[in-house]
């Protein structure tokens, strides 16, 4: 499904290996209904209208999410970037029976349709959107003194060192915490960014680039960061798992 909605399968193809993906997707426990025909269905209904579907979670990631929530078993877990809400659904299936999420969204239309799919997933007394820029709302949920034991960031590139920064900062992750940060290899083109790695010969916008080198200082931040320890995985477009040190 992803190479048909991917805006460019021939950049990302080899390097994401689409096939192997939908290899380990079948190969992996599938989420349970109502949960699995609300995810398709809320797939097919993105693609049919969103110009940019292939920002959605895949769904190894999405399988991936729901283990992590299955592992931590947050009591309140947050996300930093909904979309149309299949993040959300994953991650919500596999909250403990008394866990809630918090999903922030800055655009109000692909809200609707998250909120339309919550419920037809049966989990509408476990999430709760906040439409609104990312930092006016972990603002808010500072000045609350909110803590999650799980925060997932899939948001604009360009915002994702001040957002780590200020959750760090404002003890938004709790000290037992755990962060997952979506879309750390950017494309492929991190690495391209950094210099000193092999190189391919696909050539890629220059928004794509740019973006890629906001990516990179992230990566960099966070590994300079001595408040935390990071793993980065090359799950589909790169996941950095991260925790506090001590």
């Amino acid at each position: 499904m992803y190479r048909s909605i991917l805006p460019s399968a021939r950049i990302l193809g080899n390097r994401l290996r689409l096939a192997e993906e939908a290899y380990c997707v079948d190969h992996s426990t599938p989420f349970a209904e109502p949960v699995r025909q609300a995810l398709s269905d809320l797939t097919k209904e993105t693609i049919a209208t969103f110009p940019n579907p292939h920002i959605m979670s895949s769904p190894a990631a999405t399988l991936m999410l729901r283990q992590w929530v299955s592992i931590v078993r947050p009591a309140k877990a947050l996300e930093i970037g909904a979309f149309t809400g299949v993040s959300a659904i994953a991650m919500a299936s596999a909250l403990p029976p008394s866990g809630r999420l918090i999903s922030l969204e800055k655009d109000p239309e692909p809200l609707t349709l998250a909120t339309k799919y919550v419920k037809k997933s049966g989990l509408s007394d476990k999430v709760s959107f906040i439409q609104g820029p990312a930092d006016k709302s972990l603002q808010g949920l500072a000045d609350q003194d909110q803590s999650f034991d799980l925060i997932f960031m899939d948001a604009d590139k360009g915002g994702y060192v001040n957002y780590l920064d200020f959750i760090l900062n404002n003890g938004l992750l709790s000290e037992r915490g755990t962060m997952l940060v979506d879309n750390v290899l950017y494309w492929g083109q991190v690495h391209r960014v950094a210099g000193g790695y092999e190189e391919d010969n696909v050539e890629v916008s220059k928004n794509i680039r740019r973006l890629a080198r906001k990516v990179h200082d992230f990566n960099t931040f966070v590994k300079a960061d001595d408040r935390i320890q990071a793993i980065m995985l090359p799950v589909f477009d790169g996941f950095t798992v991260i925790t506090r040190r001590g």
